[in-house]
Formats: C-alpha cells, structure tokens, sequence
C-alpha cells in the first residue's frame, strides 16, 4: 500500500496490482456487507455512516481498478455522500 501511496497504480508491478486490486475488493465487500447489515437493522447509525464515508472516499479507486459495484441501493447510497445536493429518482 505504501508503494501505492508513493507510486500510484502506474508504479505497481502486475502481481502488486492483482493483489492490490483483490485487497479493494475484499474491503468493498466489507462495506457492502455493513451496508446490508445496517438496512436490515443490525449495525449501529454511527459504523454505517462511516463505513459509507469510507466507501465514497474509496469510489474513484475502485472505478480505477475495475470493482463495480452491483448493488444499486449501495451505490445510491454511496451517490448521496459523494454528491450530496443531488436528487435521487
């Protein structure tokens, strides 16, 4: 992650990008778990939201590597923090 930090995506070998990348996805999943853990009542107001900040923060990197987001409530909701003033159909 430190070669990343420094060096970008640019600056990884393809091994550390697959590692990388597969690193993300597994804290996407992560979130996208809380996500649903929230909705249906099981996690606390204060771990959603920053697990969902952490999400927004984390977006451009993933579109970046590639992870998706299939859940389109979760990418809704990850809409919301990243653009706030927006309004949602």
């Amino acid at each position: 992650m430190l070669k990343f930090n420094q060096q970008g995506i640019d600056g990884l070998t393809d091994h550390e990008r697959i590692r990388y990348t597969f690193w993300q996805y597994a804290a996407q999943l992560r979130m996208q778990n809380q996500f649903n853990d929230y909705q249906m009542g099981f996690l606390d107001e204060d771990l959603y939201q920053s697990a969902l900040h952490t999400a927004a923060e984390r977006y451009d990197l993933w579109m970046e590597l590639g992870i998706t987001i299939e859940d389109p409530k979760f990418q809704a909701a990850i809409q919301s923090v990243r653009n706030p003033g927006a309004i949602s159909e």
